[in-house]
């Protein structure tokens, strides 16, 4: 999915968008695998915006766009990933893997992704698509992976948690 506009309006200001993925639990040994497109890569300081409450209310020219592991106890941003270039019209792939989960999860936790757009300008749109969760060793074997592909037209089960409407700009999600 994408912020739905037609005609750039992420470039311009807009409000933070925050669309969260139902929860998981993941052990240490799993995989979480996403498609972005579009996007600038600014930086997103995890000491700065540990938890929803510390994102901007308004974009900037220094904000982010890209997907956060978010841990639900105390709703606190784990890792951030974005592109490995400013925007493309080419889908990248990014991987969080058992290297790195191994430092970020604890068994009895459970985690959603979030995908966070608080950055306009050039690049100032993106889209998410593809995004597969392998749970690893915790995971029962007949559901051992998570997947949303956004084939259906549908948010599959991710939920807005920040809207981003402002007047002339973006005001709902769609697929590309």
């Amino acid at each position: 999915f994408e912020a739905e506009d037609g005609d750039n309006t992420r470039d311009r200001a807009h409000e933070t968008l925050l669309v969260r993925s139902a929860a998981f639990a993941i052990a240490a040994d799993g995989n979480i695998s996403f498609a972005l497109i579009g996007g600038s890569k600014p930086n997103f300081d995890l000491n700065a915006y540990q938890t929803e409450a510390d994102l901007p209310a308004e974009s900037s020219g220094s904000g982010a766009i890209g997907v956060a592991l978010r841990r639900v106890s105390d709703g606190r941003y784990l890792t951030f990933k974005t592109r490995s270039t400013n925007g493309s019209q080419f889908w990248e792939t990014i991987n969080i893997g058992s290297d790195e989960l191994s430092t970020l999860v604890e068994d009895g936790e459970t985690y959603t992704l979030d995908f966070i757009d608080f950055h306009s300008g050039g690049w100032g749109w993106a889209a998410l698509d593809s995004v597969i969760i392998d749970q690893g060793s915790i995971a029962a074997p007949q559901q051992p992976i998570v997947q949303f592909d956004f084939n259906d037209r549908s948010l599959q089960d991710w939920v807005l948690e920040m809207g981003s409407d402002v007047e002339g700009g973006p005001t709902e999600l769609g697929i590309i």
